[in-house]
């Protein structure tokens, strides 16, 4: 089991998308970035996970350099900007895990 005890914001996220790429709810074959339908959200849970990977990987690309948030931002952000956005990510995948545990994401974390 693994616990976290303060450990930095991308080794959680890092953590939280290896545990999700492995789970065979995962299916990145075929997504081409683009949103699921609203209405087919809650039914299908799993259709999250791209979305979720998709960020995270961005999120955790932009701890080792905060410019990559500069044209979203319009600022650029510092490290403790953007530790602070991955540390909010990771309690949301943690939610998003325990409202959603038919999924059995993140089967070997706490916080």
């Amino acid at each position: 089991m693994t616990v976290y005890l303060n450990l930095e914001p991308s080794t959680e996220l890092k953590d939280f998308v290896s545990q999700i790429k492995r789970n065979p709810h995962y299916k990145s074959k075929g997504f081409k970035g683009n949103f699921p339908n609203p209405s087919s959200l809650k039914s299908k849970p799993h259709q999250h996970l791209n979305i979720i990977i998709e960020q995270a990987e961005l999120l955790i690309a932009a701890l080792d350099d905060p410019s990559r948030y500069t044209d979203c931002l319009g600022i650029l952000p510092t490290s403790v900007d953007v530790n602070t956005i991955a540390k909010i990510f990771a309690t949301d995948i943690l939610q998003f895990s325990s409202e959603y545990p038919d999924l059995k994401l993140l089967q070997d974390s706490f916080l």
